[in-house]
């Protein structure tokens, strides 16, 4: 059995700890947040990191999607070789449902569909600037559908649109489809910003889909980059992309995409053309470092905009 640290002690570092393989004994979980220092994760104590020579272990497991950042602070901060630091496969950061692979269910598929065809060929119409992005940008594009493994449905804008995203979300949800109830959440940044939105579904009596979840990530440009908020900048794209957003016709509907989206695709995955089911967090070259004190003083606020017993922000 290999003793290890868990860096880590949110929803990611949970699930890897729920789906790694049974092969480690944890001695401790490490986080950079002082107010978790001295609780308990998982029967473990939560320290600082500087306490991580206190310990001998074989490896510090990375469970969190800041992984660059961490990994950095490791090396250049507490000497830590890089053979002894691991970050799992993402498949691993998502819990059991996520895992169910909901769009190889055909009902689920064609829910999802319906709403990529019912969001994004409104918004197309309607002028409003929210694109696909991410997983399901490379299926469309790639497979002329979504991608069969993928769990969510990725699409995105420009925040300078997020009321105008958040205007049209709240019109629009209800036309999706009515076998499902629908609910929106949005975050909000420290800086008063709308950085995200999230929509979700209950089946009503007699129906069933597997759930998967909606993103709707709000960009913003910096220093020539486009960075998902949410992230902190952690994932970006060159902003020439989010500037003049192309479209294409996915079958019947006309939905927008990224300006240039082979060269977005291409930045984003590399070989976009060739399927790949296991990927690890933080591989890629759209992903940038954030500094540690970024994240510490960032924070965001998140509530129901849209559900059965609230329909307006």
């Amino acid at each position: 059995m290999k003793k290890a640290l868990m860096f880590g002690t949110g929803s990611s570092a949970t699930h890897l700890i729920n789906n790694l393989p049974n092969d480690r004994v944890y001695l401790a979980a490490v986080d950079n947040d002082t107010a978790r220092h001295g609780k308990v994760f998982f029967d473990m104590p939560i320290i600082p990191p500087e306490q991580i020579g206190d310990y001998d272990f074989d490896e510090i497991v990375i469970g969190s999607y800041w992984e660059g950042t961490i990994k950095k602070q490791l090396i250049e901060d507490f000497n830590i070789p890089e053979s002894k630091i691991f970050t799992p496969n993402k498949k691993y950061f998502k819990n059991d449902v996520e895992n169910q692979h909901p769009f190889r269910d055909p009902a689920t598929l064609g829910l999802a569909r319906n709403l990529v065809k019912t969001i994004c060929g409104n918004a197309c119409k309607e002028n409003v600037p929210l694109h696909i992005d991410y997983g399901t940008l490379l299926g469309i594009v790639r497979e002329n559908d979504l991608i069969e493994w993928d769990d969510d449905v990725d699409l995105a804008a420009d925040v300078i649109h997020a009321q105008s995203v958040q205007d049209f979300l709240l019109r629009t949800v209800s036309k999706i489809d009515d076998r499902v109830d629908w609910h929106i959440r949005r975050d909000i940044d420290q800086n008063g910003r709308i950085i995200f939105f999230s929509l979700t579904f209950q089946a009503k009596e007699g129906y069933h889909f597997k759930p998967f979840a909606t993103s709707i990530a709000m960009k913003g440009v910096e220093d020539g980059k486009a960075v998902k908020l949410k992230s902190f900048g952690a994932w970006f794209t060159p902003a020439h992309h989010l500037h003049e957003l192309d479209s294409l016709l996915w079958e019947d509907t006309r939905i927008l995409v990224p300006n240039d989206y082979d060269g977005y695709l291409k930045f984003t995955y590399g070989d976009w053309h060739t399927p790949k089911q296991d990927v690890s967090i933080g591989t890629g070259a759209n992903w940038q470092c954030v500094p540690i004190e970024v994240i510490k003083n960032s924070t965001f606020t998140s509530e129901v905009i849209y559900g059965s017993d609230q329909t307006d922000a």
